[in-house]
């Protein structure tokens, strides 16, 4: 059995031995190290439970049921189907720092606020599966996969 990790520790650095961590009391259970640790190791967990999170928002928002996929190269492919199109998708989850800064700009702009509102408002009474999309250029198409949580 393993030696039980404490919480607290004397206000100092981090056990980790990391020059640039921050001193503090308050040491997490399951590393060790304290909180705020900005070791390689602490790092990268942070790192996977973001995109671990940022996968399982998407494996719901896509229909996914049951547990979703622990690494995204074993993830399964998505069947999606529009008003006028079925298609099977393998999604890649971007957020934060990794979308670039003209899309969310896009997304923002009052043209894509009129078009995904035209979408909106054409879907029948009571389909609840219809999602609202805008294609662009007869070759990109831009869903909304969460119609319901937005007032456009």
């Amino acid at each position: 059995m393993s030696p039980m990790i404490p919480v607290y520790q004397d206000f100092g650095p981090c056990p980790c031995g990391e020059p640039n961590c921050p001193w503090g009391d308050k040491i997490k259970r399951k590393t060790g190290h304290l909180v705020g640790c900005i070791c390689l190791s602490c790092r990268n967990a942070e790192n996977r439970r973001t995109g671990r999170k940022a996968h399982e928002r998407m494996h719901t928002n896509l229909g996914g049921t049951g547990k979703p996929p622990q690494h995204e190269e074993s993830a399964r492919p998505y069947h999606v189907s529009l008003d006028v199109l079925e298609v099977t998708v393998m999604p890649e989850s971007k957020e934060g720092d990794q979308v670039p800064a003209g899309f969310s700009t896009f997304i923002e702009s009052e043209w894509w606020r009129r078009a995904i509102s035209q979408a909106n408002r054409a879907r029948p009474v009571g389909s609840g599966g219809v999602v609202p999309a805008v294609v662009i250029d007869g070759r990109y198409i831009v869903a909304d996969l969460q119609p319901d949580e937005r007032r456009w």
